[in-house]
């Protein structure tokens, strides 16, 4: 809960266990994301050089993290600093400074049910959004085959919810002019595929 530093050693999922991803940019072909703990407040790496601590109200340099993909469930996380994020096998609290990925800097991704029964795809490649930045109309062109009940969300950069809306056909318009100026995220939920990316309000 961001009183201490992070662990690896429960048991079982409860509140102070589930975090919100959010995609900030890209790197090494894979994604930069940012990690939000239920508390509000973000991951920081601490740029290696101390344990791990989810007490930071914004996103800065040592809150950014490279998902990179291992395999089916399977993620290491890369901090800016270049080093990996260690579990430290659940006997101290959690380091970013593992020059390699070993068993201890491997971690499975448990999706939100709720959003996906398989697996969750985040492919900014899977969507075309212009003009970006924004100031009234934006058009959005979806690569992928709609599926019944695909919807559309838009959250702005604390992670609340603005607007949701059914999707019906591959391009679509969105009015951002109720929006306030600065950077949003995008979600599309297409039957288990969700696909993310970033837009700017000017």
């Amino acid at each position: 809960n961001g009183t201490m530093a992070i662990t690896c050693n429960r048991n079982a999922v409860g509140s102070w266990e589930k975090f919100q991803f959010s995609k900030v940019g890209t790197a090494n072909g894979h994604d930069v994301i940012s990690i939000k703990g239920s508390n509000g407040r973000y991951v920081s790496s601490e740029n290696g050089a101390s344990a791990m601590t989810c007490n930071r109200t914004a996103a800065g340099t040592w809150e950014k993290f490279e998902l990179v993909p291992l395999g089916g469930n399977l993620y290491a996380l890369k901090g800016n600093n270049g080093r990996y994020v260690s579990s430290e096998n659940g006997t101290a609290s959690m380091t970013c400074n593992r020059t390699a990925v070993g068993s201890w800097e491997k971690f499975t991704v448990n999706w939100d049910q709720k959003e996906a029964e398989e697996a969750v795809v985040i492919n900014q490649n899977g969507v075309t959004l212009y003009p970006n930045p924004v100031r009234d109309i934006m058009n959005i062109s979806i690569h992928n085959e709609l599926q019944p009940g695909a919807q559309l969300q838009i959250f702005n950069e604390t992670g609340s919810q603005l607007k949701t809306m059914p999707l019906e056909m591959n391009v679509q318009q969105i009015n951002a002019s109720d929006l306030i100026e600065g950077a949003y995220i995008l979600r599309i939920i297409n039957g288990s595929q969700i696909i993310s990316d970033r837009f700017i309000k000017f």
